[in-house]
């Protein structure tokens, strides 16, 4: 098969899909391409394999930059919510936004890290397809 260097709309759909949806299945059902036309793609189109691995490279990168800066702030973050938590001058309200930052931070970054986990086996597969 000769090898293109373009890849489609519907292929961008489904890329774009891949690394926001949950799953491949919710990536293809939101892209509106069938799950055996994505694993055809993955065998048979090198075009579009290429275009996933690369955006998924550079949405890891990015996020990893992310992680980074957020690991270099993270003591003072910490303290700064542990200080507002247990201030007993805090009004209720703010002890309670306190809270509800850390708890959404915490599960921001859960899943940032489901989420790379997720573009490690995409990429596992690409590399099995590629084979």
């Amino acid at each position: 098969m000769e090898r293109k260097s373009i890849i489609t709309p519907r292929q961008q759909r489904l890329i774009a899909s891949l690394l926001t949806e949950r799953s491949q299945m919710q990536a293809c059902k939101a892209a509106e391409v069938s799950a055996s036309c994505f694993y055809r793609w993955l065998r048979e189109d090198p075009a579009f394999v290429d275009a996933l691995t690369t955006a998924q490279r550079e949405t890891s990168a990015i996020v990893a930059g992310v992680i980074r800066r957020l690991a270099c702030i993270a003591p003072k973050a910490i303290n700064a919510l542990e200080d507002a938590l247990d201030d007993p001058l805090a009004k209720p309200g703010e002890r309670t936004q306190a809270a509800n930052v850390a708890l959404t931070r915490l599960a921001d970054l859960r899943e940032k890290i489901e989420f790379d986990e997720r573009m490690v086996e995409i990429e596992k597969r690409l590399d099995e397809y590629k084979k």
